[in-house]
């Protein structure tokens, strides 16, 4: 899971005057930097730099991710606020910077970088680019590492081998195990979501487009999480509807695996859409 340092939590200074706003509808890209200095540095000491040599009212970046994965707020309403990281493209560029040099990238920084731009994507309701600075201007930023993971797609690696859908194909498909927690459940869903999203219709990696199959299957899912099983009758008939199989063992094994006891899914579809069901543990 990713960890979000706060600005109260880091210490921000206040902006000098009001953080300038964009709209979602303006934003088009997402742009990775890296600081090219100390991973040890402070948030707080670039904003510092910004602030008081730079003479900017804030933190230039939206967003900074340091080599341990942890993503820390930026710029004051970050997703919101227009920053100053890419001179006359600030408006419809989202900026991630990650603290550090060429050196010192990690898989783990990568991870918080791609969550942040799917998170982007997600929020805007729509594929956003991937760039990075130099794109835009004559710098060696973010350096030849990001720069090439950027251009490659921005691939994400897991700390236990393998590809996502390999790791999400055990996560659906193994046995169960009486040891399995909530927690783990909770620490698959990124690999749950990217392997649901692949499904045709959906968007970018990890943002499925509303009505997607990818969409239907998440709302089936999280109804099951939530106890409630029918978020969206309508929704889950579509999902049903695609690929009955497949939804109704991603029901079983999720309701499974959260309850940590076997589970009986019923559901019930019909030909007019609606749809009904519960989740009853088996004694």
């Amino acid at each position: 899971m990713v960890t979000i340092v706060t600005r109260p939590q880091w210490d921000a200074r206040s902006p000098s005057s009001a953080v300038d706003l964009a709209k979602w509808s303006q934003r088009t890209g997402f742009v990775v930097h890296y600081s090219a200095a100390n991973k040890d540095q402070t948030v707080r000491s670039i904003q510092n730099f910004h602030m008081d040599s730079n003479g900017w009212r804030d933190i230039g970046y939206n967003w900074l991710v340091t080599v341990d994965g942890r993503v820390w707020e930026g710029r004051q309403h970050t997703w919101d606020a227009i920053g100053a990281h890419v001179q006359d493209h600030n408006t419809e560029n989202i900026g991630c910077c990650m603290i550090g040099t060429d050196a010192d990238v990690t898989d783990e920084a990568k991870r918080s970088i791609r969550w942040l731009y799917d998170e982007a994507c997600r929020l805007a309701g729509r594929t956003l680019a991937k760039r990075y600075h130099s794109q835009y201007a004559s710098t060696s930023c973010p350096g030849n590492n990001l720069r090439a993971w950027v251009q490659a797609g921005m691939p994400i690696s897991t700390t236990e081998g393998g590809n996502d859908m390999e790791q999400t194909e055990r996560l659906i498909n193994d046995t169960g195990s009486p040891n399995r927690t909530v927690g783990n459940v909770l620490a698959d869903i990124e690999n749950l979501r990217n392997w649901a999203v692949s499904e045709p219709g959906a968007g970018s990696l990890g943002v499925p487009i509303a009505g997607s199959v990818g969409d239907l299957l998440l709302q089936a899912a999280q109804a099951v999480l939530d106890g409630s099983l029918v978020v969206d009758p309508a929704a889950v008939a579509a999902a049903l509807a695609a690929d009955e199989a497949w939804t109704q063992g991603l029901a079983d094994r999720i309701a499974e695996q959260v309850s940590q006891r076997p589970m009986s899914v019923g559901l019930s579809v019909s030909l007019t859409g609606s749809a009904s069901g519960q989740a009853t543990p088996i004694e």
